[in-house]
């Protein structure tokens, strides 16, 4: 179906990540001239499945980049251990980069850290100081391509892979109304442009802030480190202070867009990559992604949940409230979703509790007692309980019979 950009993402995916870590990129999407300026993006021509059910939108850890850093250089240690609390977010998901989290607690994170800082521009800042690279191996594939335009083909197909249901769209218009002589010259643009999921009342603008530089890095890694874009969009209304981001990144400035998009002359879409970037770079093919990343993305509401209970358990909490929290939803509306995908929130966190018990039992030397606090028990007995339960054998026999 031909869908308009606005419409509610939440209720629109493609098939797999790994069909799309394949698939060819969607068609160029219609852009038109708009009253305050020359591009507007109007619609995308692509085929979107209808999910039957909701999803929890998901992304990873590894898009938090230097967020702690920064507020700690400008609020201390404390800060930033209270900033995760107040989203529910353990510190510990940042030794790793490449857990899931919900996508909408990363733009609370976010906001939350812009207020404790009192910057209105701390995503900008985040972003300028995040290399591409951090986002891991789909962008390592996507940056051993020979051209930016494949670069950038790359990262629409393969986003999949590090936020289920996010979008990257490129497509190329003629540049009506366009006063910039670059642009001018050869009258095709290109429009690079990240669509988020839609996460209800979140606030997303600093979030959106901290992807926009990044966007640019990757272009800059083929057009050099001076390249600025000819126009930027974000995904939110003007805040007014553009002299204030100007000065900060000097840019031409709109808002009130349908993502976070870049717009510059199509014809640097062939530029090849630089020798630099070949070198540092990892070669690797679709194949090697997709092997690399396969089962670990979310594609249903129940792998969402047990990624969530997965991300609490760090903090040794497992209490359905929390894990709704982070949804972004009611405990009841949870429940209930749950319920018409045929399980519970107690199926899913026995089954995440199980798993962890398993590994933690043959792989370290932490005691019953501990493990049993870190999946949330109170009563150690209750772990045994459950643990004899679902296994059929007591947690000291099951570590025993594992190292043989």
């Amino acid at each position: 179906m031909r869908c308009k950009l606005h419409v509610a993402l939440s209720k629109t995916r493609v098939s797999t990540p790994l069909e799309s870590s394949v698939a060819e990129c969607a068609p160029p999407f219609k852009v038109n001239p708009g009253p305050n300026g020359p591009l507007v993006i109007s619609r995308h021509a692509c085929e979107l499945e209808t999910m039957t059910v909701g999803f929890i939108a998901m992304t990873r850890a590894s898009g938090i980049g230097p967020l702690p850093r920064l507020l700690d250089e400008m609020c201390g240690g404390k800060a930033v251990e209270q900033v995760f609390r107040s989203v529910q977010l353990p510190v510990e998901i940042l030794e790793d980069p490449g857990a899931e989290m919900p996508l909408g607690a990363m733009m609370e994170l976010f906001d939350g850290a812009a207020r404790r800082a009192g910057d209105q521009l701390f995503g900008l800042r985040v972003g300028m100081a995040m290399a591409p690279l951090s986002y891991g191996s789909w962008v390592a594939y996507a940056m051993s391509a020979a051209t930016l335009g494949e670069a950038l083909q790359r990262l629409c197909r393969t986003i999949v892979l590090h936020q289920p249901h996010g979008r990257l769209l490129l497509g190329t218009a003629r540049g009506t109304g366009t006063t910039t002589a670059a642009a001018s010259d050869t009258g095709a643009l290109a429009v690079w442009t990240y669509i988020a999921p839609q996460v209800g009342q979140v606030p997303q603008a600093q979030h959106a802030d901290h992807i926009l530089p990044v966007m640019i890095a990757v272009c800059r890694r083929y057009l050099g480190l001076d390249w600025l874009p000819l126009r930027v969009r974000m995904n939110y209304p003007d805040p007014g202070d553009s002299a204030r981001r100007s000065a900060l990144l000097a840019l031409n400035w709109s808002f009130d867009g349908p993502g976070v998009s870049l717009t510059f002359p199509a014809a640097l879409l062939a530029t090849p990559r630089p020798f630099a970037v070949a070198r540092e770079a990892q070669f690797s093919t679709s194949v090697d992604l997709a092997a690399q990343l396969a089962g670990r993305t979310t594609q249903t509401l129940e792998e969402a949940v047990e990624a969530i209970v997965t991300l609490r358990l760090l903090d040794g909490r497992a209490d359905i409230d929390g894990v709704a929290r982070l949804a972004g939803t009611s405990v009841r509306s949870l429940q209930r979703r749950l319920s018409e995908s045929g399980t519970s929130y107690s199926a899913l966190l026995d089954r995440v509790r199980e798993r962890k018990a398993r590994a933690l039992l043959r792989e370290t030397d932490l005691s019953v007692t501990g493990i049993a606090l870190s999946l949330g028990y109170s009563d150690p007995a209750n772990f045994t309980r459950a643990f004899v339960r679902r296994t059929g054998t007591a947690p000291k026999q099951f570590r025993a019979s594992q190292r043989g």
